[in-house]
């Protein structure tokens, strides 16, 4: 009878130790996660808030020319009075940022640039040389022919063959009567396909 009491109170004690060692285990673990927890939260949200700000930025956008916007080149002297003042085709210039913009038209200030409207000018000093400028030939390729008083003919290639103009432009560009104004002659500079408004409006005169 005794040897079972003992058996009974060993169980009982060892029941007890159990559920002493479960509970503070249980307990253990319970306090460990409410600790780690914050840190995953806070990982989340600064994760989140990265995601956020990578979502809200807005990729630059780079203006270009379009078909419908209007370029102006205009050069004046240096008192400001306007000297001349030529519309461009947007469409020889499509698609060009202002950088490249620059690029082309090294001499002129880039006044305004959106995609409404371009406006490039230039400041003609007074003691700058005065040329005249016409159009010419020099090896069968058509050329910008620089005139200066008393200097020999300057010839500036368009790399252009002059084979491909009736026998009419020819003539004109071999006696080299086609005159052209300096802003012209930059407009050519920068395309030489500008060779056919130049023609157009020469005989529409």
């Amino acid at each position: 009878m005794l040897k079972r009491n003992q058996y009974l109170m060993t169980l009982v004690v060892a029941i007890m130790i159990f559920f002493i060692i479960f509970t503070i285990g249980y307990y253990y673990i319970q306090s460990s996660a409410s600790h780690t927890e914050p840190s995953y939260e806070g990982l989340a949200t600064r994760s989140e808030k990265s995601v956020d700000v990578l979502g809200a930025a807005k990729p630059e956008t780079v203006v270009s020319i379009q078909p419908d916007t209007q370029i102006h080149l205009l050069i004046v002297d240096e008192h400001n009075n306007e000297l001349e003042n030529k519309k461009l085709d947007p469409l020889v210039l499509l698609g060009l940022n202002e950088s490249d913009i620059k690029n082309k038209f090294s001499g002129y200030d880039v006044v305004e640039f959106n995609v409404e409207q371009v406006a490039l000018k230039k400041v003609l000093p007074s003691v700058e040389k005065v040329f005249e400028y016409t159009l010419g030939i020099q090896n069968n390729r058509v050329c910008i022919v620089q005139k200066e008083e008393g200097k020999v003919n300057k010839y500036i290639d368009l790399d252009m063959s002059a084979s491909h103009f009736s026998r009419k432009t020819y003539s004109l560009l071999l006696k080299e009567q086609i005159a052209i104004s300096p802003l012209q002659k930059d407009a050519l500079l920068s395309n030489p396909n500008y060779i056919e408004k130049i023609l157009q409006s020469y005989e529409e005169e």
